[in-house]
This record gives structure tokens, C-alpha cells and sequence, in this order.
């Protein structure tokens, strides 16, 4: 099929398109597994979100003063109303959870075929990308951050296939898939309809999660600089300008009826938390710098919360790398399993089993190779700070350094790398480049890509599939 082959590329070889279409099914197979072994309510505020479910099947908003997440962005619960109007049971909400992480999955590898030319650094950033915790956590339960996830990969994918094209003139080589979107049906450039569909994807974005304002921001400011950099007389000011202006000017049309309404009725307050369970802090410098400035070695002793809790950075490397939280487990089975074959994390009555913990202790060992890939992949995006992939990436680490910053409630787990699951993905994509740029040796790739299939090999056994661990 037509459609298949290019979504695939036409400039990916066999083995790869082979491959790629290998992983989405067992991927699909892993998802929809996960989905029917986990109750949603185990996820990160899982009543509070199925809450606001059920109380749009009503007819209402939730109260904020029984459900801390009322004051989040109404667009992913409207979509599940209805199942829940309907009568559904709650597995039903983690079967279209699942159905949304293939798209995910999809957008993804669309994301990574712009961001990297070469076959090994594709696979390898495609594998990882959707395999690493805060992805799989966000694919598993029910939560805004997924849907999110799949219009902040849209906005940097729109924005990588046509902003960089000359102003008037789109890129030649639009594949076919983008074709079958009647948006795009005799683009124009910065005049033609494109603009229009990414402004509203902004503001659809928006209606999921805050969150998104970074990719908003960022698609923003990617045009406005590449105003900047056209050639003086090739361009009219006009043209450069008006690009930035409609994209931003939709979203905040698209937003403004939705927070007027949460000023009036949900939480009377321009916050970006719920300031009526949590206070935010002052904006100051003070001894919640240093938090920033630490690693906790404690993370490879025991890598679980509340453990490496000293250090922001010792928190995100094992939240991205491991189930920090201990998230993925079935609470079912554990529940039933004797006190002797676990053990506690000593964090709200947080259990692990024994067993898994073996397994646990080496995985920050593990992750250091995939950790040095991400970190060179970082510096290679500062290369160009003005574009998409830089902007999205180091925007979203931003925000959530300034959240934790604002929010120093450590020990009720602010730290989190489900909060932004689609930076890794350019640094992946940018590290795994470089590496395959810099190694000539196929041996070099070989025993790259070992050590990094040793690592998704342990978290087959106790997070893709946590039914795997018992």
C-alpha cells in the first residue's frame, strides 16, 4: 500500500520499514496487554481524573474541593464522557488509552524520520523513545498527559515538515500521508491553510494541558527568528510575520473561553497548579537551589521513591530510566502476594517485590550508556537554540524546573519525567545521530545497540509487561 510505504519512507530500507512495522505490532500487543492488567485508578491521580470523567457524564464540572485535578484542561476528560455517559466499565478507558499510544507511536516515528537521517539512529530512537517508563506509564493509565503528548509530537511535526520551507514556497518532498489530510490540500505556504490547522492544533493542545504552551511558544518563536533570518528584500515583512501571529492568535482564542470559565467556577486564579492544596513558593533565590545542583548517589542503592530524593537530577535519571514511583505493578497480584516476598519503600505504604528488586539495583548502570547518548544528544541541539526540536526539548525541561521550583513539595512527587515525555525524544534523536556520525566500526554500533537492548530487556521483565514480574 501506497500509504503504508510512506509512512514507513521511501528512503528506508528493508530491514528498517520491516522492523518499524515489527515494533508497532508488538507494541500494540504490549499496550492492549497492560491495558486489561491494570486497574486505571493506579495511575498517578487516577480517581481524580476518572472523576472529572464521570462528572462531565453528568453534566457538571468537578468540584475542586474534592478533586485536586478539577482545575486541568477539559478537552481529554470531554472525549471520554462519553464512554463513561454510556455505562462502560473502567477497562474501557485504558483500551482507547491504548489506541491513542499506537498514534502516539506513529507520530513518533514520523517526528524521528525528520529529526535524523540514518537507518541505525532511527530504529534505535524509535525503540527507546517508546519503550522508556514515563512513556509506557503514560500509555498504560488514564491521564491527560498522553493525549498531550500526541499534539505536542503534531505541532513539532507540522512545524518540521513546513516552517522550514521558504516562506511562500512548501517543501517539495510533502509525503503522500500529509495529503490525505484535506487541510493540506493545495498549500500555499505561510498563505495557504496549513497555518490555520497548526494554530488549531495549538489550541487543542491547550485544552488538554497547560503543558503545551511550551510547544506553542515554541513553534512561535521558531518562526519568528526565522523571520528574523530571511534575507532583507527576498521576503515582505508582512509575509514573515504573519505565520507567528495567526498560529498565536488561534490558540489564545481557542484558550480564553476555557480559562474564563475555570476563573469563574473552578479555581478563581490565573495559577498553573491548585493553589489550594499546594502553595507555590516565592520566586527567590534560596536553599531550593541547591536541590538543582545535586545528584543523590542513594538512587543506585535502592531505586526507589523516596530514595535519591535529595537531588532533582538523581530524581529525573531514575523516573526516566526506571519505575521510580513504582507505578507499574499490579497492585492486584501484589496485594495477594505474602509480606515475606516484599519489601517497602517507606513512602505511603509504597511495596516492591523482592524479587524485582535485584533487578532494580542494576539498572542504573544499565541506563548510563542510554543516559551519555541523551546528554551528547543535548549539547547537539544548543547547536541551533532557535529551532523546534532545541525550543520543545529544553522548553519543557524549563517548565518543569520552574514548577519543581515553585512547588518544593518533593515528597509528594512534583519530580516527575511523565510531565515531559516528548523532550526525550529530539535529544534521542540528536544523540543517536551523533553517535552513528562519530562510529565507523560496525562493531562500535553492534555493542551499542547490546547494551541498549540489555536495558529494554530488563524493563520487559518488570515494567512493559508487569505481569511478567510475578
Amino acid at each position: 500500500m501506497r500509504f503504508v510505504d510512506d509512512f514507513l519512507g521511501e528512503d528506508s530500507p528493508g530491514w528498517l520499514k520491516k522492523y518499524v512495522a515489527g515494533f508497532i505490532a508488538a507494541l500494540a500487543v504490549f499496550r492492549f496487554w497492560n491495558s486489561w492488567q491494570f486497574n486505571p485508578y493506579w495511575g498517578y491521580d487516577g480517581g481524580g481524573h476518572i472523576d472529572y470523567i464521570f462528572s462531565l457524564a453528568s453534566g457538571h464540572l468537578p468540584n475542586i474541593a474534592t478533586n485536586y485535578l478539577a482545575w486541568h484542561e477539559p478537552l481529554y476528560y470531554l472525549l471520554l464522557a462519553p464512554i463513561a455517559f454510556l455505562g462502560r466499565g473502567l477497562h474501557t478507558f485504558g483500551l482507547i488509552q491504548a489506541c491513542l499510544s499506537l498514534g502516539v507511536a506513529a507520530l513518533s516515528w514520523l517526528v524521528i524520520r525528520e529529526l535524523v537521517q540514518t537507518s541505525w539512529a532511527r530504529a534505535l530512537t524509535f525503540t527507546v523513545w517508546n519503550l522508556l517508563p514515563p512513556v509506557v506509564l503514560a500509555s498504560t493509565f488514564v491521564t491527560n498527559e498522553l493525549l498531550n503528548y500526541f499534539w505536542i509530537l503534531l505541532i513539532l511535526l507540522l512545524a518540521l515538515r513546513f516552517s522550514g520551507a521558504p516562506v511562500v514556497i512548501p517543501k517539495p518532498r510533502d509525503p503522500v500521508v500529509f495529503k490525505w489530510i484535506p487541510a493540506f490540500a493545495g498549500m500555499t505556504g505561510v498563505g495557504g491553510r496549513a497555518v490555520y490547522f497548526i494554530g488549531i492544533i495549538c489550541g487543542l493542545a491547550l485544552l488538554t494541558k497547560i503543558t503545551a504552551i511550551v510547544a506553542v511558544f515554541a513553534v512561535v518563536i521558531a518562526q519568528v527568528f526565522r523571520g528574523l533570518s530571511e534575507q532583507q528584500g527576498t521576503v515582505p515583512w508582512s509575509a514573515r510575520w504573519r505565520q507567528p501571529v495567526i498560529i498565536a492568535l488561534i490558540a489564545i482564542l481557542m484558550y480564553a473561553p476555557w480559562l474564563a470559565v475555570r476563573t469563574k467556577y473552578v479555581l478563581p486564579s490565573l495559577s498553573i497548579n491548585n493553589t489550594s492544596y499546594m502553595a507555590p513558593a516565592p520566586l527567590a533565590l534560596d536553599n531550593r537551589i541547591w536541590f538543582f545542583a545535586k545528584f543523590d548517589s542513594d538512587i543506585f542503592k535502592f531505586p526507589y521513591w523516596y530514595s535519591g530524593g535529595r537531588g532533582f537530577w538523581s530524581m529525573i535519571y531514575a523516573d526516566t530510566f526506571w519505575d521510580y514511583y513504582g507505578m507499574m505493578q499490579n497492585r492486584n497480584q501484589l496485594a495477594s502476594t505474602p509480606a515475606s516476598l516484599k519489601i517497602s519503600t517507606d513512602r505511603n505504604g509504597g511495596e516492591v517485590l523482592r524479587a524485582n528488586l535485584v533487578v532494580a539495583r542494576t539498572f542504573p548502570y544499565l541506563a548510563i550508556p542510554l543516559a551519555l547518548i541523551m546528554l551528547i544528544g543535548a549539547f547537539e541541539l544548543l547547536k541551533k537554540p532557535f529551532e523546534m526540536p532545541t525550543l520543545v526539548s529544553f522548553g519543557l525541561f524549563a517548565a518543569l524546573l520552574y514548577f519543581s521550583y515553585r512547588y518544593p513539595f518533593y515528597d509528594r512527587g512534583i519530580v516527575k519525567s511523565i510531565f515531559i515525555g516528548p523532550a526525550y525524544l529530539p535529544i534521542l534523536a540528536a544523540g543517536f545521530g551523533v553517535v552513528e556520525a562519530r562510529l565507523k566500526s560496525t562493531w562500535g554500533k553492534l555493542a551499542i545497540t547490546i547494551m541498549i537492548f540489555a536495558y529494554v530487556a530488563m524493563l520487559l521483565r518488570v515494567i512493559i509487561m508487569p505481569s511478567l514480574g510475578y
